[in-house]
Formats: structure tokens, C-alpha cells, sequence
């Protein structure tokens, strides 16, 4: 990815998508699944990781965030308020203390619901 002088690279995690990226079984039925990281940049790469959800369990999230060392977390569901207050309670300040998170939501009318748990809002 270095290579491409990329800055932020979209990883999708919507199972519905053709751009799905699938974790490798960890085949032990209690172990998380794990990323791939042979088509990912170092982690000490400069390009930053963008991590594409749509209504997703929160522990997928949390196994990503952290199997693929996102930068980013970018819901494009119907993730409540209270979904997106537990994931980032989980995720800051133990497992990613600087995740971002964008919500894209579908009408101006909900962008004050998301306001203060996100640090971007897409309408």
C-alpha cells in the first residue's frame, strides 16, 4: 500500500459488499479470528486504516479495530447512540485509545443524536 503514496485506505467489513474482507479462521472455536495483515502496510505506516461497518455485532467490531490496527471506525448502518457509546467505552482507553469514529446517517435530523459520541458526522 506504501507504494500506491496512499494517506487513508477504506477496509470493508459489510458482508453484503463485494469488497467484503473476509479474517482468517483461527479454527479453535473460543479465539477470535484474525486479520490478514499480508496485504496490509506496516503498522508503522503512515497510511491510515478506515474500518467500514454496517449493523455489525460489537465484538467484530472490536476484533477488527484491533486485528487490523484501524485508525478509523465508519458506520454506515442503523447504529444507535447507545451501540456507538459501548464500542468506543470498549475500544478507548485500553484497546485503541486514538480510534476515530465517523457516522453517516441519512437525514440532517439525526446528526445532533450522534454529535457527542462521534468525531465525524456524514450525511
Amino acid at each position: 500500500m506504501s507504494e500506491l503514496n496512499q494517506d487513508i485506505v477504506e477496509l470493508v467489513f459489510d458482508r453484503n459488499n463485494p469488497l467484503y474482507i473476509k479474517q482468517l479462521p483461527s479454527c479453535c472455536g473460543t479465539l477470535p479470528d484474525r486479520a490478514d495483515n499480508s496485504t496490509l502496510s506496516s503498522p508503522e505506516s503512515s497510511v491510515k486504516r478506515v474500518g467500514i461497518f454496517v449493523d455489525d455485532m460489537p465484538q467484530n467490531v472490536v476484533t477488527r479495530v484491533y486485528n487490523y490496527k484501524l485508525s478509523y471506525i465508519k458506520f454506515c448502518g442503523n447504529e444507535t447512540v447507545t451501540y456507538i457509546e459501548n464500542i468506543k467505552r470498549t475500544l478507548v482507553p485500553d484497546i485503541s485509545p486514538d480510534i476515530k469514529i465517523i457516522k453517516v446517517v441519512q437525514s440532517t435530523d439525526a446528526v445532533s443524536n450522534y454529535i457527542d459520541w462521534v468525531d465525524v458526522v456524514v450525511c
